[in-house]
C-alpha cells in the first residue's frame, strides 16, 4: 500500500516510504552499512527488498560482496547479512558509461525475463598495465530467487584488451549467462574513437556463453547476413 524510493548520496541508502494517494513522504530512515563498507546496489528479490553491498579484506586482498534483506514496513534491516562471494583478487570499479552519475561500484547485477535468476558480474584488476597484453578476467556468479548459488566462476576473456569491447551481459531464465563483444582486428581501432559499428573489413560481434555446468566459455558468432 506503499511507495517506497532508495538513493545513496554518500555511502549509505536513504530508504523513503511514500503514501501512494498523495505521494507524501511517510518516513524515511539512513541505512547504516557495516564499517569500510560501500553500496553496490538494490534489487527486489521474491518480493523482498536486498542491497548489496562490499567489503575489501585487506589481509586477503580480495574484494567480497554481502547482501542483506530490508523490512520496508518498518523501514529497517531485515535478516542478518549474506555473504554471496569472494574475488580471487581486488576488484575494478565500473567505468563509463556504467559509471555515469553513479556512486562508485565495482558490481551490476542482471535479472533473468522471469526474474528468476540473478546474474552478479565484476572485473578484476589486471595484472599487466600493457592492454596489448593484458587479458581481461571477469567475474560471472549466478543465483536463485533466495539468493542460493547456481554457478559462480571466473574466467579470461580468449582477446587481449586492446582487441575487445564488452558491450552487454544478460541471464536467461535456466541460468546461462551470456556477454556481447565486439572483437577488433587492430589494436589501433580500438583506441582511437571506440567505433560502434561492424563494417570495418575485420571487426565483428561475438556472444561469449557461460553454462553453469560447463568448465569453459563458448564463443558464438552471430550470422547477420540471412
Amino acid at each position: 500500500n506503499y511507495v517506497y524510493s532508495i538513493k545513496v548520496p554518500k555511502t549509505n541508502p536513504i530508504i523513503q516510504k511514500f503514501d501512494p494517494s498523495e505521494m507524501a513522504e511517510v518516513s524515511r530512515l539512513e541505512l547504516e552499512l557495516p564499517e569500510k563498507s560501500f553500496f553496490e546496489g538494490f534489487e527486489n528479490l521474491n518480493d523482498k527488498a536486498v542491497i548489496f553491498y562490499s567489503r575489501f579484506d585487506k589481509k586477503s586482498k580480495e574484494h567480497q560482496l554481502f547482501a542483506r534483506s530490508v523490512n520496508l514496513d518498518a523501514l529497517g534491516w531485515g535478516a542478518p547479512e549474506q555473504l554471496l562471494l569472494k574475488a580471487s583478487r581486488e576488484v575494478k570499479t565500473l567505468e563509463p558509461p556504467e559509471a555515469f552519475f553513479e556512486p562508485v561500484r565495482r558490481f551490476t547485477f542482471y535479472k533473468s525475463s522471469d526474474e528468476s535468476k540473478l546474474l552478479i558480474r565484476y572485473k578484476l584488476a589486471q595484472e599487466n598495465s600493457n592492454p596489448r597484453k593484458n587479458f581481461e578476467r571477469f567475474g560471472l556468479s549466478v543465483f536463485d530467487q533466495d539468493l542460493n548459488t547456481v554457478w559462480s566462476r571466473e574466467e579470461n576473456m580468449p582477446y587481449e584488451q586492446s582487441k575487445l569491447i564488452i558491450a552487454d551481459y544478460t541471464v536467461d531464465n535456466s541460468g546461462n549467462a551470456y556477454m556481447l563483444g565486439k572483437v577488433f582486428h587492430d589494436h589501433y581501432l580500438y583506441w582511437t574513437g571506440y567505433p560502434i559499428t561492424v563494417d570495418i573489413p575485420g571487426n565483428y560481434i561475438e556472444v561469449f556463453s557461460f553454462v553453469g555446468g560447463e568448465k569453459s566459455l563458448k564463443i558464438i558468432k552471430p550470422d547477420f547476413t540471412s
